[in-house]
């Protein structure tokens, strides 16, 4: 249940993932940390291969910014992985609260910056562009897009949050990527990240297998539901519920880390 829960955010919204999950498998089915950030970022690579394949079919996705992003998230992802498990063992639950209460911030501080644009009708106006494939004009977009990836990569491997909400941010605001291909842009480059930080995390045997079997085959489920119901709202409509995920699951992460 859980799992098909959290699956319909993920394809709806393309966030939510890492944010509800991993907490969940702490706090409720009481699953060391480690083990938590590991199986999540499992569950949540083979969710998006199901959530990706849906949204590319709809022309979903901007290749471009997938490959520039997805070079810094894999630099990122192994530079975390490497972090985590040396840092771990010295630091051990304190390394994960500081990590998680920052995202918190962030993610509080983005929603914040989101219902600012609403309020001044900037979204309105970005959706009466025309829907025309992004393109990247200069060498400096590409590096930024890089450089994005890289923390990303970093942030998302050492605890399996924040990686999806953070580049749509970038996607919707930064690079005025079109709001109906945001959610399949953010999808395929999460994925990628994740795939990696995932292998990684099962070479070292950090994984609980049984745990992530179950979460996956509701998530597979939710994942569907979600995107079904991505295309039948409006773009504004889907910025709204990104918001109020964004100062959800701020708010949780800051209490859930102080």
């Amino acid at each position: 249940m859980v799992g098909a829960i959290v699956g319909v955010l993920v394809g709806m919204v393309g966030v939510g993932g890492g944010a509800i999950m991993t907490p969940v498998l702490i706090f409720i089915f009481k699953v060391p940390t480690t083990t938590a950030v590991a199986t999540d970022l499992v569950y949540s690579a083979s969710t998006k291969v199901f959530a990706v394949s849906l949204h590319r079919k709809r022309n979903g996705l901007e290749r471009c910014v997938v490959k520039f992003v997805s070079i810094g998230g894999v630099i990122g992802a192994i530079i975390g992985v490497l972090v985590f498990t040396h840092s771990e063992s010295a630091l051990n639950d304190q390394f994960d609260k500081i990590i998680q209460l920052s995202i918190g911030f962030l993610l509080f501080l983005s929603s914040i910056f989101s219902l600012y644009l609403n309020k001044n009708h900037i979204l309105e106006r970005q959706l009466k562009l025309k829907e025309k494939k992004f393109v990247i004009s200069k060498n400096s977009q590409r590096i930024m897009m890089v450089l994005v990836g890289l923390v990303v990569g970093i942030i998302v491997s050492m605890t399996s949050v924040g990686g999806g909400t953070i580049i749509a941010l970038f996607l919707l605001y930064v690079w005025k990527i079109p709001v109906k291909r945001v959610v399949g842009t953010d999808l395929a480059i999460s994925l990628i990240i994740t795939l990696i930080s995932s292998v990684t995390h099962l070479f070292v045997g950090n994984v609980d297998i049984f745990i992530m079997i179950f979460l996956t085959i509701g998530g597979i489920i939710g994942v569907y539901v979600g995107e079904i119901i991505h295309h039948r709202m409006s773009g504004r409509l889907l910025k709204m519920i990104l918001t109020i995920i964004l100062l959800i699951l701020g708010l949780f992460m800051i209490y859930e880390s102080i």
